[in-house]
């Protein structure tokens, strides 16, 4: 059976589809189908004067903008297992 690398709450992460041979597609569609694992990101969407956006998390749990803007994306998980997100504007030099 394939392996995932994963945090709970976030997405595996996995080979690339194209570089499997066929028997780890099997693996891969065999355990994605038998283990509750969300396969597609959350869209998160910000607006705030004078900035609006989105951005996702990656398999790490690292926020990753759509499109990249120059702001800091922060994450915090809570004792309580609350994600903290927050967002800071660029230094202005």
């Amino acid at each position: 059976m394939l392996k995932f690398s994963h945090k709970p709450g976030h997405r595996p992460v996995y080979q690339d589809w194209n570089n499997m041979n066929d028997a780890q597609r099997v693996d891969y569609l065999e355990t994605i189908r038998i283990s509750p694992t969300d396969l597609e990101p959350d869209i998160f969407t910000y607006n705030f004067p004078g900035y609006s956006g989105k951005f996702i998390m990656d398999g790490y749990g690292v926020p990753l903008p759509i499109p990249y803007t120059n702001l800091k994306i922060e994450t915090n998980t809570t004792g309580g297992g609350y994600l903290v997100i927050s967002i800071s504007l660029p230094l202005r030099v």
